[in-house]
């Protein structure tokens, strides 16, 4: 990687690529908008005060949080009628609305694994319940709450984008932290982890639509390998870390990462998660929202994938085969949305929260399902 591969105005570019939304009006497979604060707040404080201590307000928030934390998702301060909050409960909070338990449950059974494992993630405070109150919109109900702590962290995204001659450095800590996700014994997790299905998944896309893409994959699958814990939507906006100032104390940049939005957490094999990784990359040009942002950020993803791919090889096998059929199986399942063409009933991917992709991905899509069709 070098200077004139990653200049400071491409990168800035790159990290400003997930503002964009747009595409075909199909809202229907989309998270709606979160309920109305005063409906789930006054049940979220009786259950807080529970695992508190005392009884709680808030200092500050909610304030809806979009796109870092998953669908639904607010920050927040408690104050204490005592006074004094324990230190896990001081500062700022953040917390997921779920309409009943499993996909929550999911993300902390996640979560916690990784804890376990010396993996870098929220902390955990607490999953509660907010009772069945009566509502004016009984579509959006908020059942559930799960709540954790993120510390005040700088965004891995943004880090690269203002820090590109430590990019190397940088996207290296990103690879191996994927990389030690992956490496952790799954034996652990509880069955909300949900398991990704090849067959189920190819069954959900129409027939009528994708024939040919979808005789390939069946007849390219690989054998079946072992499953690992997937965060499912592994790129650098999901992840923070500390910023430069603070890198000594956490030995260099790349270091100290905590990785977040943990709404796709599933078990499959590693190669299957990478994959997602490259693909996210591919596209990242596409959200951008202008022209010559994504013709920035066109000339540096090949440089970001590689080095990820290379460091993430660099602490763990991969099986290149298995990476190149499940990036056909990504863009596959991209080209699906797109087109309205996939079923979520029953899927373990959770809708996107981010909205409806842009049309511009569509033929950037098909060129990559076809460039790993020919090789």
């Amino acid at each position: 990687m070098t200077d004139q591969s990653l200049r400071p105005a491409d990168v800035r570019a790159w990290s400003a690529v997930p503002r964009r939304k747009g595409g075909p009006d199909v809202e229907h497979v989309y998270p709606a908008p979160a309920p109305a604060i005063d409906t789930w707040a006054p049940a979220l404080l009786d259950a807080l005060e529970v695992c508190v201590g005392s009884s709680v307000s808030f200092a500050s928030g909610p304030e809806a949080e979009p796109h870092v934390q998953g669908p639904w998702a607010f920050r927040f301060e408690l104050a204490s009628e005592r006074g004094s909050l324990p230190p896990e409960w001081d500062g700022e909070l953040t917390l997921r609305l779920g309409d009943g338990d499993a996909q929550l449950r999911r993300e902390a059974s996640a979560m916690r694994f990784c804890a376990a494992h010396d993996i870098g993630v929220p902390t955990v405070l607490a999953l509660v319940d907010l009772g069945d109150r009566e509502r004016a919109e009984p579509d959006l109900r908020a059942t559930r709450a799960l709540v954790t702590r993120v510390p005040d962290l700088v965004s891995l995204a943004e880090q690269i984008g203002w820090n590109p001659r430590h990019g190397e450095a940088l996207l290296g800590g990103f690879a191996r932290v994927h990389a030690a996700l992956h490496d952790c014994d799954p034996s652990g997790l509880d069955s909300s982890v949900p398991v990704m299905s090849l067959h189920d998944e190819l069954a959900r896309i129409d027939q009528r639509r994708f024939a040919s893409e979808l005789a390939w994959l069946r007849d390219n699958a690989p054998p079946p390998a072992p499953n690992v814990l997937c965060h499912g939507n592994y790129q650098p906006f999901c992840l923070v870390g500390p910023g430069p100032a603070r890198w000594d104390q956490f030995g260099g940049p790349g270091r100290g990462l905590i990785t977040s939005n943990w709404c796709g957490a599933l078990l499959a094999e590693r190669e299957f998660d990478v994959s997602f990784t490259l693909v996210a990359f591919w596209i990242a040009p596409f959200f951008a929202p202008n022209r010559s942002e994504r013709t920035a950020t066109k000339l540096i993803r090949n440089t970001l994938s590689n080095r990820y791919r290379l460091s993430y090889a660099e602490a763990a096998h991969m099986d290149r085969g298995r990476v190149r059929f499940w990036q056909a199986f990504h863009a596959l399942r991209g080209m699906a949305r797109l087109a309205d063409a996939y079923d979520y009933e029953g899927s373990p991917f959770a809708a996107p929260e981010r909205g409806p992709l842009p049309d511009l991905i569509a033929p950037q899509l098909e060129r990559l399902f076809k460039m790993q069709h020919r090789r």
